[in-house]
């Protein structure tokens, strides 16, 4: 069984995820436990439980949602206190995926708990900065270092954020490079077979992902 846990924000009544994996396990009729958390503190901490790609239960978590940093240690506890009730006991078989370091954390304690079997640990993004705080900085990535070298495997979205979990020591046999995928319902409107020449970018218009010298690169291939 699959325990998800992430975080996101809430626009015009509309979570915005960090990764297409409710989607895919949704469309693809899987079992699995989705914890959510807010990213802003603009929602409740919820749970689902889906059976054959169907809500069958949701439940709200506790949360502080102020301040910021509160609402990350309650996140994390919410989720480990949450599980140890919920998740059978006689059950060994969870895959937990933790998209970001807090979740992957939660996900940890929960094994040293005996109470998951397999950790994942999802790198949906990496910034050097994540804060301004330099105490809250420094928290959040010795969280992030240990969640890389203790997690059974370590999932990044990007060759860049995979060279940056060698550097930090994460073995090349954890460390593995799981590409975004665009959403159901725009790889459903592509005909591989005939589109050859559509390309779908998922990264948001800054010039961080080079886009400059994507065009560059089409246009040396084109003479």
């Amino acid at each position: 069984m699959l325990i998800i846990s992430t975080h996101a924000a809430l626009r015009k009544g509309y979570y915005i995820e960090f990764s297409f994996l409710n989607e895919i396990l949704t469309h693809n009729k899987f079992d699995y436990y989705y914890i959510r958390h807010s990213l802003w503190g603009d929602f409740n901490s919820n749970f689902n439980l889906y059976l054959n790609g169907i809500s069958k239960k949701e439940s709200t978590l506790f949360t502080i949602k102020k301040p910021a940093p509160l609402r990350y240690i309650t996140n994390i506890i919410s989720t480990v206190i949450f599980l140890l009730k919920y998740a059978k006991r006689e059950n060994s078989n969870y895959i937990f995926i933790g998209i970001n370091p807090l979740n992957a954390l939660a996900g940890l304690i929960l094994k040293k708990c005996n109470k998951i079997h397999k950790v994942v640990f999802y790198t949906a993004d990496y910034s050097h900065k994540r804060f301004n705080n330099f105490l809250l900085n420094t928290i959040y990535h010795r969280i992030d270092k240990y969640c890389a070298c203790e997690a059974d495997q370590v999932w990044n979205v990007s060759t860049r954020i995979q060279m940056v979990r060698e550097q930090l020591g994460t073995e090349k046999s954890r460390n593995i490079f799981v590409p975004n995928v665009p959403p159901l319902h725009l790889t459903s409107k592509i005909n591989s077979k005939h589109v050859k020449t559509t390309l779908i970018s998922l990264g948001a218009l800054k010039t961080h992902l080079d886009y400059y010298g994507l065009f560059d690169a089409v246009s040396i291939l084109n003479n």
